[in-house]
């Protein structure tokens, strides 16, 4: 029987943060089967890794690693790579760097301390044109965007606007090839500075928990 450990990212206690499942294999696995695991998890990543040949479980070493979302398969996924890291060193004895072979790359986690250190590569955004479409598929007016290879960026009036929009999921399907991120500078609250949202309804998540 497969086990997996389910991993609260980017949190300080439990129920909070970016859930992501992590399974560790012996071997490769079928697509197929990997697909239906995450959807049966129904969480916006589940991630599966086994070590390369010559890797044993428990050793510094390289491990390929796959993300699934509940509907496809993705490119790169960071809370579900840091996870995974977590699970390794926690479960599995991991130490110091660990390599990821991915279809973005290689990735690397390293564990310091009680601490991951991700490397991963460089997404460059370039400005894009704000029209009426585009406000109208986030649900508030956007005042810039950007994209990147996969994400539109966009930045709207303030936290309010961030928390409080309803963004149509057929118009911000259309908008990138994975996903918007709405965001805004955070004039409401001392203690963060950037208030944040994700909507990908094109990998069968209409927001990420995070």
């Amino acid at each position: 029987m497969q086990e997996f450990v389910q991993v609260d990212a980017f949190a300080d206690r439990p129920f909070c943060g970016n859930p992501a499942a992590v399974l560790v294999m012996d071997a490769p696995a079928d697509a197929a089967w990997m697909q239906a695991v995450a959807s049966e998890m129904n969480l916006s990543e589940t991630a599966f890794c086994h070590p390369l040949p010559g890797m044993e479980k428990g050793n510094v070493g390289e491990w390929e690693l796959r993300w699934f979302t509940p509907t496809v398969e993705v490119d790169l996924c960071g809370h579900a790579t840091l996870a995974t890291a977590h699970v390794l060193a926690t479960e599995h004895g991991a130490e110091g760097e660990m390599g990821f072979h991915t279809r973005s790359g290689r990735l690397s986690a390293i564990v310091e301390d009680d601490t991951i250190r991700l490397d991963f590569p460089v997404d460059v955004i370039e400005s894009c044109e704000v029209g009426t479409a585009m406000s109208d598929a986030v649900g508030t007016r956007v005042l810039a965007a950007a994209k990147g290879a996969t994400d539109l960026l966009v930045e709207v009036g303030g936290a309010a606007e961030v928390r409080s929009c309803n963004p149509d999921m057929a118009g911000i399907a259309g908008l990138a090839p994975r996903g918007v991120i709405v965001t805004a500078a955070c004039d409401d609250r001392d203690d963060m500075d950037v208030v944040s949202r994700f909507f990908a309804p094109r990998t069968g998540i209409p927001e990420d928990p995070v």
